[in-house]
């Protein structure tokens, strides 16, 4: 004789549609953590001449508008005085000058090129338990 087993997935279907219904807050949330998190990192770590450098770069979340995929992205706005002096500093090759020596004793960290790459891998750990925080089950 045959056996019959129902299964009502009625429950688990409304559990996940309420879940996924919170992704894209979560995400927008954890996105401008990192933001936040990685452009203070990388104004820690660029060049110091006049702080006009510092001051020019900007963490934010950005979402496309026909996928409505979102990223955190840092930069330094093209429009901005220090645009032109930001891809030298970040790209090129230099020594120093007294400016960046004295932040780099003053905030203990490795001031110079690279610095929005470099603040990046610095913040690695920091991003992955910004994203298991906002996406960890909450009850």
């Amino acid at each position: 004789m045959p056996s019959k087993v129902i299964i009502d997935l009625s429950g688990f279907r409304r559990n996940v549609a309420t879940v996924l219904k919170t992704v894209p807050q979560r995400a927008s949330g954890a996105l401008r953590e990192i933001a936040g998190d990685v452009s203070g990192e990388a104004k820690d770590l660029a060049p110091f001449r006049e702080g006009h450098l510092t001051e020019s770069i900007r963490g934010e979340v950005v979402q496309e508008q026909t996928t409505g995929k979102m990223a955190a992205v840092v930069y330094v706005p093209a429009n901005h005085q220090a645009a032109s002096y930001a891809v030298r500093m970040h790209e090129g090759s230099y020594n120093l000058g007294a400016g960046s020596v004295a932040k780099q004793q003053r905030v203990g960290k490795q001031v110079g090129r690279k610095f929005i790459t470099r603040a990046l891998d610095n913040k690695r750990d920091r991003i992955r338990k910004i994203i298991e925080f906002y996406f960890r089950r909450k009850k």
